[in-house]
């Protein structure tokens, strides 16, 4: 059985509902990969490089809890409301989940040097979670970018996601 603290996410994202949906899921999907590299760093002291990986990791967490958040609340406003400012926030907010996801594995690779040995099929998980959250999301901007009616701010986005691949 899923955390308690789980099912409310997991019952919402199950629902008819369109919010949330994948961009939250995405997130939630790059937070737990940071979640598995802050365990990878073990019990590093201040002043290691662990240390250091592990405050970036955590940093990254809460950044991919935040951004599961607002996609939440965009895409609820765009359901509400349909307008061309919320539509780019779709595809915005996704586009930082893929560019922050596309971080991950390349600290998950340098927690693996200094980090628990122990841990490293959590570390390879949280690559696999990292590539599946940036992929997810980047398939989101995909989706929504055609709807932008700015061809400028359409041609920007493209641009970001183009640098991902």
């Amino acid at each position: 059985m899923a955390p308690a603290s789980e099912l409310p996410f997991l019952d919402a994202l199950a629902s008819p509902s369109p919010a949330p949906g994948a961009g939250a899921a995405s997130a939630r999907l790059g937070a737990m990969a940071a979640a598995l590299i802050e365990m990878g760093c073990g019990r590093a002291g201040p002043g290691s490089r662990a240390h250091a990986l592990r405050e970036t990791a955590s940093e990254l967490r809460a950044e991919f809890s935040r951004l599961c958040m607002e996609d939440i609340a965009v895409l609820r406003e765009y359901f509400a409301h349909k307008s061309q400012e919320s539509r780019a926030a779709t595809c915005e907010i996704p586009l930082q989940i893929a560019e922050l996801a596309s971080r991950l594995p390349r600290l998950a690779r340098e927690v693996q040097l200094v980090g628990n040995p122990k841990a490293a099929a959590d570390l390879r998980t949280a690559v696999r979670f990292a590539e599946s959250a940036r992929a997810a999301a980047a398939d989101l901007v995909r989706s929504n970018l055609p709807e932008l009616h700015d061809s400028g701010l359409r041609a920007e986005l493209s641009g970001r996601l183009a640098a991902l691949d």
